[in-house]
């Protein structure tokens, strides 16, 4: 069974000596896993271990275990650890690699431990860690100091930085990495004042009531934006949620600072259950243009908030909404039955959550959800109605079979008009179930739903049961 382990809990497994207790063990922001050891006569795995590291030093510390196969798995976000596997310990020189990391990254980390851990029942075999402590903020940010070219050629010039997000180091662009450094990395506490004195003015300057444009007129520009500060390709597949009051509203205190609730909601958005497929970026949310509030993960996922109450997300439709099968060199998409179930519900939930205070309370709200560029190697994305862990799901999951359905197109949109108190569930229920009807299934095939009030709802209860 899948589990999030904390690293107190990973070391105590790994004095232990019982290392099977880390199978089921999701990699994420804290825990990074390598089958075997990095080939350290070659400088690209010697970069590939200094973007580990520094960037789980970026990310408030973590550890690297190597010895631990890890695989992905349809219920849930990040990969989970499925074999341990034990080499001899000749095969690693720890002090080798502090040394490494100790020339590659700079400034050097304090109380860095890589640490041989012996198999209980074979103290010949063990495997290792890498445990990088929580690091002063004042030393941060943790540059790797070397690059390598695709020709393998070393170049001390070039630095670079990385960071943990979620289950994966991304490394910087150019212009993430020189707004970093020109800002000083000082997000956290300038933001909340800058966004105060916009907020105040813009209160000032906006003393007359300017017409608001129909939503509709808005909604394409806007969901256009949004993917393009995405940054994922004008033809990538993408998965996109909008809602929007259709009276006229007015999000309070959307620029007054982090603790305001409008942005502890984009920031720390509902979900259902841990590792599940939230809505949450992991990052800080910023004020884009006077116009709206935004928290941004590039190449992964996208919440904004506009003053006018339009609130928008927006999703990578292969590795966050799609289980790509099929082989690695011709993979194909087939959506997720519980991503699309569950980060819909939690979309409905948070729009309730933001909605629910204004004053005055919008009493008609309208939701989209929209699927763009859904194909990959020229073939449609596909439909498997199953539970994600159910055996109709897994004996399929290799290849487009006959319980799979594909739609007539690349692209749609499945609008739903919401009247009164926003019922999570039964909106959710509502868009999914056109979704399954584009891609002729019939609505009661929905898997993680239950009757209320004699209609059928995208259920918490449900897909917790399914997937704990």
């Amino acid at each position: 069974m899948s589990k999030t382990l904390s690293i107190e809990e990973v070391e105590k497994i790994l004095t232990s000596g019982n290392f099977e207790s880390l199978k089921g063990a999701i990699e994420d922001e804290k825990l990074e896993c390598k089958s075997e050891p990095y080939m350290l006569e070659n400088d690209h795995h010697k970069l590939e271990l200094a973007k580990d590291v520094s960037a789980l030093a970026n990310s408030g510390g973590g550890i690297v275990l190597i010895g631990a196969k890890t695989e992905k798995d349809p219920s849930h976000l990040g990969d989970e650890i499925k074999e341990i596997r034990p080499f001899a310990q000749s095969l690693i020189d720890t002090e080798r690699y502090q040394k490494i990391v100790t020339d590659w990254i700079f400034p050097t980390l304090d109380n860095l431990v890589v640490k041989w851990w012996p198999l209980a029942s074979d103290t010949g075999k063990g495997i290792v860690s890498i445990l990088v402590r929580e690091q002063p903020t004042s030393r941060s940010p943790f540059l790797i100091t070397k690059s390598v070219d695709a020709k393998g050629k070393l170049n001390h010039i070039l630095f670079g930085f990385a960071e943990r997000r979620r289950a994966t180091a991304s490394p910087k662009s150019v212009e993430e990495l020189h707004t970093l450094l020109r800002d000083g990395g000082l997000y956290h506490t300038i933001n909340p004042k800058l966004d105060a004195i916009q907020e105040a003015l813009g209160r000032i300057n906006l003393k007359q009531t300017i017409p608001r444009p129909s939503p509709d007129d808005l909604l394409k520009a806007r969901l256009d934006e949004v993917i393009v500060a995405l940054d994922l390709g004008a033809k990538y597949p993408t998965y996109a949620l909008v809602a929007y009051p259709l009276e006229e509203v007015e999000i309070p205190d959307l620029f007054l600072g982090h603790d305001a609730k409008p942005v502890k909601l984009l920031e720390h958005p509902p979900r259902v259950r841990a590792r599940g497929f939230d809505l949450d970026t992991r990052e800080v949310s910023r004020n884009v243009a006077g116009e709206r509030r935004q928290a941004l993960s590039p190449k992964d996922r996208c919440l904004s908030l506009w003053k006018d109450g339009m609130l928008v997300f927006v999703a990578d439709g292969i590795n966050f909404l799609c289980w790509p099968s099929g082989g690695t060199d011709r993979p194909i998409l087939r959506i997720n039955s519980l991503a699309l179930a569950e980060s819909t519900l939690e979309f409905c939930e948070l729009s309730k959550a933001l909605f629910h205070d204004l004053s005055p309370k919008p009493q008609n709200t309208s939701y989209l959800l929209h699927l763009r560029h859904m194909i990959l190697n020229g073939n449609h994305c596909s439909l498997n109605p199953y539970p994600v862990n159910s055996t109709s799901w897994m004996f399929n999951q290799s290849t487009q079979s006959r319980g799979d359905k594909i739609p007539p197109g690349e692209a749609n949109s499945f609008p739903v008009s919401w009247e009164g108190e926003i019922n999570p569930g039964e909106v959710a229920f509502r868009l999914v179930s056109q979704v399954y009807e584009w891609f002729g299934l019939d609505p009661d095939r929905i898997p993680y739903t239950e009757g209320a009030d004699g209609k059928l709802v995208i259920s918490g209860e449900e897909i917790r049961r399914l997937n704990p």
